[in-house]
């Protein structure tokens, strides 16, 4: 293999990667989330730091500042779906939005 094809290689590798992670509140089906066990799971370990977070680093990095601040400098659109994500968790996970609330708003 020539230098150039293992460099592309590289490329295709790393945008295969970058595009699987989930960045922001936009980047997230909610109700698919909420309906699988495993992927909630690890989301909600994530966001509590009970577990690493994986392809969900940057979203915790974004949903814990849109928590701490109420969505207070969010655009439209994302207000809209972190109330949508609220309302979701206070009628299915009361239990853990209350955590999450403890933890990022002091």
């Amino acid at each position: 293999m020539t230098k150039l094809t293992i460099f592309l290689v590289a490329i295709v590798v790393v945008l295969a990667i970058a595009e699987n992670e989930i960045r922001d509140i936009q980047d997230l089906d909610l109700v698919k989330l909420l309906q699988n066990e495993r992927e909630r799971k690890a989301v909600f370990a994530c966001l509590m730091e009970q577990a690493p977070c994986g392809k969900y680093q940057k979203f915790k990095e974004s949903i814990t500042q849109k928590i701490k601040t109420k969505c207070k400098d969010c655009t439209p659109p994302e207000k809209e779906r972190y109330n949508m994500f609220s309302q979701l968790l206070s009628v299915t996970y009361p239990d853990k939005l209350n955590a999450l609330r403890a933890k990022y708003r002091p």
